[in-house]
């Protein structure tokens, strides 16, 4: 019988767990290291710019798909206290060309999750693939993936 003291409304915590840095290295990209030709390195890549703005703008602007649409100061105010989580997200909509990352909320910690789980609130990176084989940092939301449309043509 259920404790009637514990409410039900609890969050759920992660399934996460603490891992050594190479480890969730190796989960992000297996053996190799981040690189513009993947979705997932793009995005890791252009979170680290982002993070380190006054040294790595140029770069920045590189994996940005329209550098001249972002406020990378508010932005990176904005991810203050988020963190890239390993993987993609599936979207409604496969194309070949548009991926989505997401960020959780920051542990603090290099985690690995050994479960899927609902998430109340996700920042989602939508990333796209441009004609000299870069992935580019299209745009960011929250709680919603862009459609194809959007982000292909600027319709939805």
């Amino acid at each position: 019988m259920p404790d009637a003291s514990v409410p039900d409304d609890l969050p759920t915590p992660l399934p996460l767990v603490i891992a050594p840095d190479d480890e969730t290295h190796a989960a992000f990209f297996g053996d190799g290291e981040a690189t513009p030709e993947t979705p997932i390195g793009a995005a890791f890549l252009w979170w680290s710019a982002l993070l380190n703005l006054d040294e790595f703008r140029t770069a920045l602007e590189r994996l940005s798909y329209n550098p001249a649409d972002w406020d990378y100061p508010t932005t990176q105010a904005h991810l203050s206290g988020w963190a890239l989580a390993s993987g993609l997200i599936e979207r409604d909509e496969p194309h070949p060309q548009i991926a989505a990352a997401k960020f959780i909320r920051d542990t603090g910690w290099s985690m690995q999750a050994f479960d899927d789980a609902p998430l109340d609130e996700v920042v989602v990176l939508t990333v796209v693939l441009c004609p000299d084989g870069w992935w580019r940092v299209w745009g960011m939301s929250k709680n919603h993936v862009p459609s194809n449309n959007r982000v292909l043509h600027g319709t939805e």
